[in-house]
């Protein structure tokens, strides 16, 4: 097991609270999705958290005299909330590189 997969799989049951055992029976898809999304619901938290405080930042400073007028806001000290990375499946990936991949049923 490489240390990437390693670290994702300590960062799983860490955060889900998971077993080992219970890691180990996803799929290597279905493993890349859960922590795709609990990595991106944690830095939503993380970024909300910090928006509130870069709110009273910007009030403050915005209610303090200044000889520029510009109004700040929060996204100007935290810049934009984090966006969802759509990754690409193996398959479109190997189909991309010009490799012949199995054809996709439904």
């Amino acid at each position: 097991m490489d240390k990437q997969h390693l670290a994702g799989v300590v960062y799983l049951a860490r955060k889900l609270h998971w077993s080992r055992g219970q890691i180990r029976d996803l799929t290597p898809s279905q493993f890349r999705e859960i922590l795709s999304e609990v990595s991106f619901q944690e830095q939503q938290e993380e970024y909300w958290r910090n928006y509130r405080v870069s709110s009273l930042i910007a009030t403050i400073i915005n209610c303090t005299p200044r000889k520029n007028n510009r109004q700040y806001k929060a996204e100007d000290f935290i810049g934009p909330p984090p966006e969802r990375i759509d990754a690409e499946s193996p398959l479109d990936v190997a189909q991309k590189k010009g490799l012949k991949v199995p054809k996709k049923e439904g």
